[in-house]
């Protein structure tokens, strides 16, 4: 909100731009209304304000003589003057005074709203142009992420830091606010410190003396481990480099960050498949339990509930799914939760795992009982046919000659048992499939081959249809939920 003086000696002059700020510019107020000179000078000491209107024949001090006395205490306060003749002997003294507006009387509402309107975007460059030091500083440490300095510039940024050091190193940090606000405090009792924030990162620009880059990769090091033991933390600390090859140091730093974020993506996306996979009950190598005790310490090891929130929400969702695809449909309709919504009332980290565990044993007991669901051997033996080959081109005839019966039974067995037809349940395979793939790195392309499809056009009519999504949407959707807060 901005700040007016009103300055005239004609009282209708006052009321009429009163009304007309007060009901057509909401981002300015009238902090006082005076009718002379002396008034004026007396009123701008006690409020400040950031505009005047003042008008120039006024009795005693005028319009003009007031703004020449008091343009340079008050150099940051706009001035429109108002008159009822238009004079150019007039407009000359007003020039050099850095007067913003002239506006001949009768003024209209259109005129007048146009010239705050005009007032506003000035007072808004100028307060963007008037950056504090702090902020210059801020800037240029933003700066050295994305490209390098002249020598110029580099002699501009010694001036603003005092800096007197021949060498400097770049480091970046990610982790939670209270890890990177301690790490920051504990480093800055051994070293000289300019910290600034990049999107999720503690960005540290460290001045060094002789030997200094050492002490202070150790001084990283034990203070990280120190303050989290899981390992969460992630920090990348570029090599020594004269001032103006900054962004050289803040390259290798960003570089390390992204080798370290894709090692742990590696392990996350393990660590989910081996949960997934956890269900089937010919695979031995970890029960449900133990599997997710894995996943959950991995999840919730020093990243910000909300990110980890996401992640157990989309694991449970693929479990759901999997469920829902490798079993009869008629899950779909007595599912005993959903998970989206179970989720949208926990707010604590131990509420996510205990939940997540109380749900893993209800699943567990869905699978089983699926399990047991006696199917007819001869429909037993095409789906087991069919989870062996369900990537290769696969007909109804070919599989009915595997089971040795007519492709008419075979197609009544699906339709009877499982309530799908043979293609339908292939289609659900695949894309089911589909989904824990494109959470790897394979391309839609490999995925859409993997899943034994031929034409990628058509993968992705299908996987829209069934999922509601397209596969880059998907994977989109995946990675946002899975990593909210990374790179």
């Amino acid at each position: 909100m901005y700040s007016v003086l009103i300055v005239d000696d004609e009282e209708p002059v006052l009321e009429s731009y009163t009304y007309m700020i007060e009901h057509g510019a909401p981002d300015f107020a009238v902090c006082g209304k005076a009718r002379s000179g002396e008034e004026a000078i007396e009123m701008m000491f006690r409020h400040k304000p950031q505009v005047v209107f003042m008008d120039i024949a006024m009795p005693g001090k005028d319009g003009l003589s007031v703004i020449e006395s008091m343009h340079e205490t008050f150099s940051d306060t706009i001035f429109v003057l108002s008159t009822a003749f238009e004079r150019f002997d007039l407009a000359q003294r007003a020039v050099p005074l850095g007067v913003f507006a002239y506006l001949v009387k009768p003024v209209t509402k259109k005129v007048f709203l146009k010239t705050l309107e005009d007032i506003k975007d000035a007072l808004g460059k100028r307060t963007n142009s008037q950056e504090s030091l702090q902020q210059k500083k801020q800037a240029f440490l933003t700066e050295t992420l994305h490209r390098e300095f002249s020598n110029e510039e580099w002699l501009e940024a010694q001036k603003l830091f005092d800096f007197d050091q021949d060498k400097f190193c770049v480091a970046l940090v990610q982790g939670t606010k209270e890890q990177q606000k301690q790490l920051l405090k504990r480093l800055s009792f051994k070293h000289q410190i300019f910290e600034s924030n990049y999107l999720s990162f503690l960005q540290m620009l460290v001045p060094l003396s002789s030997n200094q880059f050492d002490r202070l990769q150790n001084d990283m090091e034990s203070i990280c481990s120190e303050i989290d033991s899981t390992g969460s933390i992630i920090y990348g600390l570029g090599s020594p480099c004269p001032g103006n090859e900054l962004f050289s140091s803040a390259s290798e730093a960003f570089e390390k960050i992204r080798t370290q974020r894709k090692s742990s993506f590696k392990h996350e996306q393990t660590l989910i498949k081996q949960f997934l996979d956890s269900f089937d009950a010919r695979q031995t190598q970890n029960t449900p339990e133990t599997a997710y005790e894995a996943l959950v310490q991995h999840l919730f090891a020093g990243e910000n509930l909300e990110k980890a929130r996401f992640s157990l929400c989309g694991v449970f969702m693929l479990l759901q799914e999997k469920l829902l695809a490798l079993y009869s449909s008629d899950y779909s309709e007595n599912q005993p939760f959903w998970v989206p919504d179970e989720f949208a009332s926990l707010t604590a980290k131990d509420d996510c795992i205990s939940w997540g565990k109380n749900a893993l044993k209800i699943l567990e007991d869905e699978f089983q009982k699926q399990e047991k669901n006696q199917l007819p051997k001869t429909l037993e033996k095409a789906l087991e046919y069919i989870d062996c080959h369900f990537n290769e081109t696969l007909s109804l005839a070919d599989v009915a000659s595997i089971c040795a019966v007519s492709e008419t039974h075979l197609s009544h067995l699906f339709s009877e048992h499982l309530n799908t037809g043979f293609s339908s349940y292939i289609a659900e395979k695949r894309i089911a499939k589909a989904k824990e793939l494109l959470l790897t790195q394979m391309s839609i392309k490999e995925v859409s081959a993997e899943t034994g499809f031929q034409d990628q056009n058509y993968f992705t009519r299908l996987f829209r249809k069934i999922t509601g999504f397209t596969p880059s949407e998907f994977r989109a959707n995946s990675e946002n939920a899975l990593h909210r807060g990374g790179l």
